[in-house]
């Protein structure tokens, strides 16, 4: 019930945190550039920005479990799609946060290991569906589109924060530097405690109806066996 209950704020939160991501990949092309390098590898970043905003906008959906249902041709070739931008988004990102880093060597740590466990837990949804590991596949894809989505809240907590420095003057590279990461080692790891909390209240709650199911099988098969015995002695 506990849930069920947190089930509908948890959908309201990760729309709106959808649509704030894909709004700021829409204002990376309308607003000034922060990061310079973004002009020296200008196919990288757009890879990065587009396929980041469709996976985003469409990764939410392969979650609603009537899509799922009635719609399982559609899942599936949605989910191989959004795989493969999810890859590109995770290696685009680790590109950047490498080689073209805002906020230096902090970052460089910190969101490349965030973008290393974003491939790897991509990689294990995927091959976890692919050996009909459906409770597995749905718990790895949860943690990488919790990841992804973190930098949404990383803006909600970088954007306030740059108007806020910015009231008292121009802010310097090295404060707005500062903000960035600071909204990174905040948001990355609260969407990956969050969504890990979530993986295993619904593991618990699935465990019963497991347990439940596997009964029934096993009393089915002791009926069936039963009636071949009488049937044997007749």
């Amino acid at each position: 019930m506990r849930q069920h209950r947190l089930r509908r704020p948890l959908t309201i939160v990760v729309g709106f945190l959808a649509s704030v991501g894909v709004s700021t990949s829409v204002a990376h092309y309308i607003l000034p550039l922060t990061n310079p390098g973004f002009r020296i590898f200008p196919l990288i970043v757009a890879l990065h920005v587009i396929l980041g905003s469709a996976y985003l906008a469409l990764a939410p959906f392969q979650f609603v479990k009537r899509i799922r249902s009635h719609w399982p041709h559609y899942h599936r070739w949605a989910g191989r799609l959004l795989v493969t931008a999810g890859l590109v988004v995770g290696a685009t990102a680790l590109f950047m946060a490498w080689v073209i880093p805002f906020s230096g060597w902090l970052e460089r740590i910190l969101l490349g290991f965030f973008g290393v466990l974003f491939l790897v837990e991509l990689g294990k949804g995927f091959l976890h569906i692919r050996a009909r590991q459906t409770m597995l596949h749905r718990e790895w894809m949860i943690r990488a589109f919790a990841l992804a989505l973190a930098i949404a809240t990383m803006r909600l907590i970088d954007i306030p924060a740059v108007i806020v420095v910015s009231a008292t003057g121009v802010p310097t590279h090295q404060q707005l530097a500062t903000l960035a990461i600071i909204a990174d080692a905040v948001a990355f790891p609260l969407h990956a405690v969050v969504a890990e909390i979530w993986i295993r209240t619904s593991r618990r709650k699935q465990a019963p109806a497991a347990g439940a199911a596997q009964v029934r099988s096993q009393e089915q098969a002791d009926g069936a066996s039963q009636t071949s015995d009488v049937l044997v002695k007749l």
